[in-house]
């Protein structure tokens, strides 16, 4: 047995990653019979813990951001950090729509994609992709949201 917290805490890495599958499959299997209970007890804990919830989390993106960003990239759009990092400079840091530049470094711009294809499209603001995708990517939408404030805008001109 591990004798000082070093050793302890190598012992118990090198023991979970042995026991990762058996660990994880009955986890699940707990997770589905117990769903409605645990889901309940979080949301409990979550209301009566919110800034404790909130400082955990922003706690963990500090510690984790640039691997969860890894894991983000890779798994949704099949991206490197390095590709998102070289489409950010190409972009000249700033949204492909509009041109905001992130202020601080947390900050980052959404990857926007085709839902249809999965191909990527480039680097949006939060703003911007939540346009797009409230109106389904339809250019005819947006070229009648263009219409319709192009009119509103000759309205006020002649008042």
């Amino acid at each position: 047995m591990a004798k000082t917290p070093q050793e302890r805490l190598e012992y118990i890495r090198s023991w979970r990653k042995k026991n990762y599958e058996r660990l994880h499959l009955k986890y699940k299997a707990d997770y589905a019979k117990n769903k409605k209970a645990i889901l309940e007890r979080n949301k409990k804990w979550l209301q009566e813990n919110l800034e404790k919830s909130k400082e955990y989390r922003r706690k963990w993106l500090l510690r984790n951001g640039d691997r969860s960003l890894k894991y983000r990239l890779k798994s949704r759009f099949g991206l490197t950090v390095e590709a998102y990092i070289e489409m950010f400079s190409a972009q000249g840091g700033m949204c492909a729509i509009c041109g905001y530049k992130p202020v601080e470094i947390k900050e980052r711009l959404n990857v926007d994609h085709d839902h249809a294809t999965g191909k990527v499209r480039g680097l949006l603001c939060p703003n911007c992709n939540k346009s797009l995708g409230l109106i389904r990517d339809s250019i005819e939408t947006a070229l009648k949201m263009a219409e319709y404030l192009k009119r509103s805008l000759d309205s006020k001109k002649e008042r």
